[in-house]
């Protein structure tokens, strides 16, 4: 975005410019300068559609949701079986995390996340001088 801003700024500049060059170079510029502006605005409208920041709550929570069956197969795979499955072998002190503290790890990263999505939609909707008075 800041590139797409330094773009606009030295496109709007240089048509301002109107001594120095001759006309032929002059267009070449501007012309030049105009198709990066338009590829870097193009290139930001894909940023903006595929981030996150601008999907509602509930489109990422369902990616959350996602990613947390995901992660809780993946460990699944690696670590094998739950302590809540027979035990084959005897019983010994494991260093594993088991059920309940795994569920507290994943209830804290929804929860993390939930309070980061929360404050980036409070400071993309909220006027600027109305966040800075509450704040102050």
């Amino acid at each position: 975005m800041h590139a797409l801003d330094r773009f606009e700024q030295d496109y709007q500049r240089k048509q301002q410019e109107e001594d120095g060059s001759s006309v032929v170079q002059r267009g070449d510029n501007l012309h030049t300068l105009k198709q990066e502006v338009k590829s870097q605005r193009k290139h930001v409208k894909s940023l903006k559609k595929k981030s996150l920041w601008s999907k509602n709550l509930e489109e990422v929570m369902e990616k959350l949701v996602d990613i947390v069956h995901f992660l809780h197969l993946e460990i699944h795979n690696a670590f094998g079986r739950s302590d809540n499955e027979e035990s084959q072998e005897p019983t010994k002190r494991r260093n594993r995390l088991g059920p309940a503290g795994l569920a507290l790890h994943y209830a804290n990263i929804i929860s993390q996340i939930d309070t980061l999505v929360s404050s980036v939609f409070t400071l993309l909707f909220i006027p600027v001088g109305w966040r800075e008075n509450s704040i102050g």
